[in-house]
């Protein structure tokens, strides 16, 4: 099975490489996300710590632009790679989401 956090990158479309990608929670595809500090690299997104659930979470920049409340840019068009067509999107809520819900 290929590595599902390598392929284009959602907000800027060039090649994101296993060790520098991460998934989006919010959207569930890949982008550029340097994961150690002693590493330069490009960042089209952010990672936090939910401290309600003690888990890390990561978003791309759009998502996190749009749960802010912010404009977001829409995604580069492309076609869809083998990677994509075997990953399987999950279906379930986000940790996001529970949250929100036990806070209404």
């Amino acid at each position: 099975m290929p590595d599902v956090t390598s392929g284009p990158c959602i907000i800027c479309g060039e090649e994101a490489l296993p060790g520098a990608a991460a998934l989006c929670n919010g959207c569930g595809e890949v982008f550029h996300l340097v994961l150690t500090q002693d590493t330069e690299g490009k960042d089209c997104g952010e990672v936090w710590l939910n401290e309600e659930f003690l888990a890390l979470e990561f978003g791309c920049t759009r998502c996190v632009a749009e749960h802010r409340g912010e404009a977001a840019t829409p995604p580069p068009a492309r076609e869809p790679g083998p990677a994509q067509q075997i990953r399987v999107r999950h279906q379930g809520l986000s940790a996001r989401e529970i949250v929100r819900r036990k806070r209404k």
